[in-house]
């Protein structure tokens, strides 16, 4: 299919936002910045709102399929049923929106079964007030299953928190490191249930983590830009937030599809007093991600060029052609500049990020953009460097069919 002009700059510009978090060259990169209104502590910046128009049947169905479409994930190894807890908790659908530049941005869906539960608060979203639940509802994977807790990313934080991620790690600045595979560890379940009342079902941890390889770098990915994009605060240095082993430490509530988000959590252990916290891990959709797997990469090669990295063939099952590219850190830098300020203007507006908008609008807030926009040369010559590879039909990257 021919690319239009909005799926080939989303796809090469994502691409190139991708390789700017890989090697650090920004703090959380464009993507992140459009959340920047609202105070995180206090819940505002993020708001989960249910949405009783979706069919609810061909939303799980879509989801599943995406399962195994994305990750080569069997509906008999992992899917979701219209209700767990035989029929007790049916699936509700909710939407996610972001405080982004004074606009509420729309991310995508997520869903939990059964109603939202447990403590609540009273969130002011621009002067409309609405109760919040601590829990989204439940998680589970089969019709028998009772289900697990669902904690809500919309729900204010315990305390105020002053640590980033990569200050928990072991030996970190916070002296509260996140424990390491707790859906594995009987003595952590124990500990996080006797103190939180929280129960962890670890079947998807198992199948992302453990059965499948490519399902699990791609999860990590969305893990780090979920991250990125909701709590660019909570980020500290881009270089050891890369590093940390996610796999380790989040644990996977609902794992995330082409356009709906995924759900996870952490648990952080105090040193000095055995207190145990927990934080809610938001996994971004995969059509965020798209772009680095439909050129990207089995690996990164350390080939000495300051400022440079080569990109490899894709692991993505439908584009396995085999590129060879550097990318400059120039071009990283013209590209994600031009970016960030473009995705500020759409959200400003339009009302809507690049990635929400449909091509039209993209194509039409693009062309007013570009119009004024000062650095038109070097924008083309980083442009052309990037997207220059064999450009014969078998090499071209393809759309979501």
């Amino acid at each position: 299919m021919r690319m239009s002009k909005a799926s080939r700059l989303r796809k090469i510009i994502g691409l190139i936002l991708t390789v700017s978090l890989f090697v650090g060259l920004f703090p959380v990169g464009s993507l992140a910045s459009g959340l920047s209104g609202g105070d995180v502590s206090k819940g505002t910046n993020v708001r989960v709102d249910p949405d009783t128009t979706m069919n609810v049947a061909e939303f799980l169905g879509k989801m599943n399929s995406e399962l195994v479409e994305i990750y080569g994930i069997k509906p008999e190894n992992l899917s979701f049923p219209q209700t767990i807890a035989n029929g007790k908790y049916a699936a509700r659908v909710y939407k996610v929106k972001g405080l982004s530049e004074g606009k509420w941005t729309d991310y995508g869906y997520i869903f939990a079964y059964g109603a939202p539960y447990g403590e609540t608060a009273k969130i002011n979203y621009g002067g409309e007030s609405v109760i919040v639940s601590r829990y989204l509802g439940r998680a589970g994977y089969k019709p028998d299953d009772p289900g697990s807790d669902f904690t809500n990313i919309a729900f204010p934080y315990d305390t105020k928190v002053t640590w980033t991620f990569p200050d928990l790690l072991p030996n970190g600045k916070a002296n509260s490191p996140m424990i390491e595979y707790p859906w594995q560890n009987r003595e952590a379940q124990q500990e996080i249930k006797s103190q939180l009342g929280q129960k962890l079902n670890r079947r998807a941890d198992d199948i992302f983590y453990s059965q499948n390889p490519e399902a699990k770098q791609k999860l990590i990915e969305q893990i780090k830009l979920g991250i990125q994009l909701v709590h660019p605060e909570l980020v500290g240095d881009p270089a050891k937030f890369n590093q940390i082993p996610w796999e380790k430490y989040v644990h996977i509530y609902q794992p995330p599809t082409y356009t709906a988000w995924g759900m996870g959590c952490i648990w952080h252990k105090d040193n000095d007093d055995g207190d145990i916290w927990y934080k809610t891990i938001p996994i971004a959709p995969y059509k965020l991600v798209e772009s680095k797997y439909g050129i990207i990469t089995l690996g990164f090669l350390d080939d000495d060029k300051v400022g440079t990295i080569d990109i490899l063939e894709s692991v993505d099952s439908k584009n396995q052609e085999r590129l060879l590219k550097t990318i400059s850190e120039d071009v990283v830098v013209q590209l994600s500049n031009f970016w960030e300020q473009f995705y500020r203007y759409m959200v400003s507006n339009y009302g809507k990020d690049p990635y929400n908008a449909s091509d039209e609008e993209f194509d039409n807030a693009f062309d007013e953009f570009y119009n004024s926009y000062s650095e038109k040369d070097a924008l083309a010559t980083a442009y052309s460097d990037v997207y220059r590879y064999q450009s014969t039909p078998s090499n071209r990257p393809k759309e979501r069919e």
